[in-house]
């Protein structure tokens, strides 16, 4: 069993979307497997990305200064007319899960990961725990991780998806599905 110190978040059935800014300073949006036209109107990517402000807010000058080299924000999109929308959400939200430090090559930490969220003024997926081992959430088997996957989605109304199990020393991470 892992002993190592866990951050545990709520798998949202949404879309994978990604926002970032590339080194040579292109913004781009992307579903699962595209890069989109960030001028393309009607694209619930491209527009939950305008409603959030996003190019202007990837190309200001605090996240130039963090993020000399560029940045990409992974997350999840939910809402209307997406796999059903089982999070009942109004419109579409965007909530991460993952930034990537394009000049490192390495993923951020948790507590930084929240910090650029907070900046941002962006949803971060419901976060269970941090600072858990497998061992101290009781999860020593599979029939009890998949039990812990068990549980309220965002909504609290609807069964989530599962769980996701990230080492905050991002060494490795794993999703048990409900």
């Amino acid at each position: 069993v892992c002993s190592s110190d866990l951050e545990v978040t709520v798998k949202l059935d949404g879309s994978s979307m990604s926002v970032g800014v590339s080194p040579d300073g292109e913004y781009v949006v992307c579903s699962r497997n595209l890069m989109l036209l960030t001028d393309q109107e009607g694209n619930a990517f491209v527009d939950t990305a305008k409603a959030n402000n996003l190019e202007e807010k990837l190309k200001s000058d605090y996240i130039k200064g963090e993020f000399p080299k560029g940045i990409m924000i992974q997350g999840e999109l939910c809402g209307e007319g997406i796999q059903g929308n089982k999070e009942h959400i109004k419109g579409h939200q965007f909530f991460v899960f993952d930034i990537y430090d394009v000049g490192s090559g390495k993923y951020l930490t948790a507590e930084k990961r929240y910090e650029i969220c907070h900046w941002l003024r962006l949803w971060h997926v419901p976060v269970i725990t941090t600072f858990k081992t497998l061992k101290e959430l009781g999860c020593d088997s599979i029939e009890s991780l998949l039990a812990f996957a068990e549980g309220p989605s965002y909504n609290q109304s609807t069964e989530r998806e599962g769980v996701v199990f990230k080492s905050i020393h991002r060494d490795f991470s794993f999703k048990p599905i409900s």
